[in-house]
């Protein structure tokens, strides 16, 4: 099972950093240098997204999860516990793995955060026995 944002997340990302960088041709100098420094970053999560993907990747035998710009590789004996959380009224999906906490959001992930839970916790408990 693999999860990620889709290709069209990613070009959607830059293309709004191309509008906002076409706003700050027309902007007083403190709201370009707003504008310009929200496309940049825009532009990083873009590029993280489409350079670190697939986000999460889980097999029989472990787990593959991107945290941030790691990639990070466990056997399901190394993760201690995979559930549902609500944050702000927002499902998240948190991976606890003993000296790591992960937590990925519905956009990270490309589909509902309980479809992923169900996913990893029928492979987390095949893959403890």
């Amino acid at each position: 099972m693999t999860a990620g944002p889709g290709r069209t997340s990613s070009v959607l990302l830059l293309l709004t950093a191309v509008g906002l960088l076409a706003g700050a041709a027309v902007a007083d100098p403190a709201g370009r240098l707003l504008l310009v420094a929200a496309a940049l970053w825009l532009t990083v999560l873009a590029g993280r997204d489409l350079l670190l993907a697939p986000v999460l990747d889980a097999r029989a035998e472990g787990l593959r999860v991107v945290d941030g710009w790691h990639r990070i590789q466990v056997a399901w004996s190394q993760v201690d516990r995979v559930r549902l959380v609500t944050d702000r009224r927002a499902p998240l999906v948190e991976l606890d793995l003993g000296d790591r906490l992960v937590v990925l959001s519905r956009r990270r992930l490309g589909r509902p955060p309980q479809e992923i839970v169900d996913q990893l916790t029928t492979l987390w408990t095949a893959g403890r026995v």
